[in-house]
């Protein structure tokens, strides 16, 4: 083992003197350094058994073969030789392409006719380019209370408060190219709709949808009181736990409508009282207004006999008589819900007895 490897160093050292050697003669001014010159010679080269010598200074010296083991030990190992190969690989492999982004697109609105009569209408559009549109979404505004009904085949529609949006998907639509749409309404009055809104959600992806405030939710809904329950507008379902409150004497709903604030309309009366005394010739009614509104102008009428005149009324009130009918009002004033009156009223007959046909009405309050 000792042997072999002073042979292997012996041969290192003839190599490198061999090289060494070769330099000088293609290059007189290259001269090898003293010590180096010294350690060359073959003087100073120890003695050696036959079966190590070294060869002839002046014999070819093959180069030293190294094997796969070698190579791997100088440069670091197994471990460093594959991270070298993969940082190659990272480096030479070629990078993926990203999906190219669509080119948005711009829409001109060519016309926007409206039917009455047949109840449709027509939008014309134009795309601008320059991307290809291939999800058209048109949006009008319709009046309050007016319901889009129509599509024709192709496209799909809804409806969020007087906001129609029809919407076309599938067929692309190049820059350049214009089409026409047909919808309808279910209103007969109705002269046109507002300007649309063109828009496409392929080449002009729509934003992230902001969530509107309650506040803005209630009042799309036209709501001004009471509790909400409805979608938003990005399609959320919301619950909102107030509207607002109403101010005296409006009430939530008091008009009729849910959900909005308003007042009691209408009245009417019930006769809570009804006496005559004939040898008086006194009279007594009473009545009553049931609401839900007060009542401004209230007039109380009953028929008496013929021949039979009624005189006299309580002050604040005056009286006025058509045939049998007497008629009695009390100008400015006003009758509450609830509240009730009393009058008293005189004939010049004996013969009257409870007045017949008495009746509370209010013309202004209906």
């Amino acid at each position: 083992m000792v042997r072999t490897h002073f042979c292997v160093a012996l041969s290192a050292l003839a190599f490198c003197l061999s090289g060494a050697l070769a330099c000088q003669e293609a290059n007189p001014e290259f001269e090898l350094a003293p010590e180096r010159a010294a350690d060359a010679s073959p003087a100073a080269a120890e003695p050696v058994t036959p079966d190590a010598a070294a060869p002839a200074p002046d014999a070819e010296i093959p180069d030293p073969i190294r094997t796969p083991s070698d190579i791997s030990a100088l440069d670091g190992g197994a471990a460093d030789q594959a991270l070298d190969d993969a940082i190659d690989g990272a480096v030479d492999a070629p990078m993926a392409d990203s999906p190219p982004r669509p080119e948005v697109c711009s829409f001109v609105i060519l016309q926007n006719p409206y039917d009455t009569a047949n109840q449709r209408g027509a939008i014309g559009l134009e795309n601008n380019g320059p991307g290809i549109a291939s999800d058209v979404s048109i949006s009008f505004e319709v009046p309050v209370g007016v319901l889009c009904n129509f599509a024709e085949t192709g496209w799909t529609y809804e409806q969020s408060g007087t906001t129609c949006t029809y919407r076309h998907a599938g067929s692309a639509l190049p820059p350049g190219a214009s089409l026409i749409f047909y919808y309808g309404t279910d209103s007969a009055s109705l002269a046109s709709v507002s300007p649309p809104t063109v828009n496409d959600f392929v080449c002009n992806p729509a934003p992230p949808c902001v969530p509107e405030t309650d506040a803005a939710l209630c009042a799309r809904l036209g709501n001004t009181c009471g509790s909400l329950a409805a979608l938003d507008n990005c399609g959320a379902a919301r619950t909102v736990a107030s509207c607002g409150s109403c101010v005296s004497p409006q009430t939530c709903g008091g008009a009729g409508t849910p959900n909005v604030c308003g007042a009691a309309t209408g009245c009417s009366f019930t006769i809570t009282e009804n006496t005559y005394d004939a040898s008086q010739w006194w009279g007594t009614i009473g009545f009553k207004n049931k609401g839900p509104a007060s009542s401004m102008n209230f007039k109380l009428t009953f028929s008496v006999p013929s021949g039979a005149h009624c005189d006299y009324v309580d002050s604040g009130f005056t009286v006025a008589q058509t045939g049998t009918t007497c008629t009695f009002t009390k100008p400015k004033s006003s009758l509450a819900a609830g509240a009730s009156v009393r009058l008293n009223y005189s004939t010049d007959s004996a013969m009257v007895k409870a007045p017949t046909n008495a009746m509370v009405t209010d013309p202004t309050c209906k």
